[in-house]
């Protein structure tokens, strides 16, 4: 069903002089090369103990069955001091149910994996 609701739709905008439709990004998603380092391990463990609660791999091999072409994604920022409430909001975007106590377990918990 979900299917056939998008490409019914992406012929539509299509047949209306569309020339691009975008699924959008499936964040964590990202395939680092095995050198990649830190921020790379920190985003496969984020992306482990979130897949169960919002599916971002789930997401990206769904998305696969268009054969989208892949554009990347970049997040700009002023300062570094900015980045935990650029995190915050974005985990708010995408979990906008979950309570401070449960984001701040998993916090902990993603830094521990990383210490073993």
């Amino acid at each position: 069903v979900m299917e056939f609701l998008i490409g019914s739709s992406a012929r539509f905008f299509a047949d209306e002089g569309a020339r691009m439709l975008s699924l959008s990004g499936a964040p964590l998603t990202h395939d680092y090369p095995p050198d990649a380092g830190m921020i790379a391990d920190i985003t496969e463990r984020l992306a482990d103990m979130l897949e169960p609660v919002y599916g971002f791999r789930s997401l990206h091999r769904f998305k696969e069955k268009f054969h989208p072409r892949y554009e990347s994604l970049y997040l700009l920022y002023r300062d570094e001091a900015d980045l935990a409430r650029i995190g915050l909001a974005l985990t708010r975007a995408f979990l906008p149910d979950a309570s401070l106590r449960q984001l701040a377990g998993s916090s902990r918990e993603l830094l521990r994996s990383g210490r073993s």
